[in-house]
C-alpha cells in the first residue's frame, strides 16, 4: 500500500477513536487543547529514545529529518509540504529537506564497491606457541595396532 493512503488510513482510525469531531485540534489532549509536543516529549519519548542511544534533536530536527525521509522514499515535495502544514512546497524545499551531498553520496557508493569487489579475509595460521606444542605432539604420538 502507498505511503499516503497508509497515512489516511491512520489518520481516519485515530479521528474515529476521537469520537469522529468535527473540529478542534487533530491530536488533543485531556482537555481539548492541542497536545504540547515538549510535554509529549518528556513523558513518552525521553526515556526510549535515551535507552536507545538516539539523540534527540528537536522537533526542528525530527521535521526535517521526516521531510528528507519522505523525499527519499519518492514522496513528492507538494505532499511532504502539506505532511509538514508548509504554506508551500518552497518552503520545505529549502529549510526541510536536506539530501546528502553529491560528494557523500559518491563517497558512501566507492566504499560500498570496494567492499562488494574485496576478496575474503583469509585466517592466517595458528602460530601460537600452544598450537605448535600440540601439533608437535599429534606428530609424534603413534598408533598401535
Amino acid at each position: 500500500m502507498p505511503l499516503i493512503p497508509q497515512l489516511n488510513a491512520l489518520l481516519e482510525q485515530h479521528r474515529d477513536r476521537s469520537g469522529n469531531p468535527a473540529f478542534g485540534p487533530i491530536f488533543a489532549n485531556g482537555a481539548g487543547k492541542p497536545v504540547d509536543l515538549d510535554s509529549l516529549y518528556h513523558r513518552q519519548m525521553e526515556k526510549p529514545l535515551r535507552e536507545a542511544a538516539i539523540e534527540w534533536e528537536g522537533w526542528h530536527g525530527f521535521r526535517r529529518g521526516l521531510a528528507t525521509n519522505l523525499e527519499r522514499i519518492g514522496v513528492r515535495e507538494a505532499i511532504a509540504a502539506m505532511i509538514l502544514r508548509h504554506s508551500n512546497d518552497r518552503v520545505t524545499r529549502k529549510h526541510y529537506i536536506k539530501p546528502p551531498s553529491i560528494e557523500a553520496v559518491s563517497a558512501m557508493q566507492r566504499l560500498s564497491d570496494t567492499l562488494t569487489t574485496m576478496q575474503k579475509p583469509q585466517l592466517l595460521p595458528n602460530c601460537s606457541p600452544e598450537f605448535q606444542k600440540e601439533e608437535q605432539t599429534k606428530a609424534t604420538l603413534k598408533w598401535v595396532q
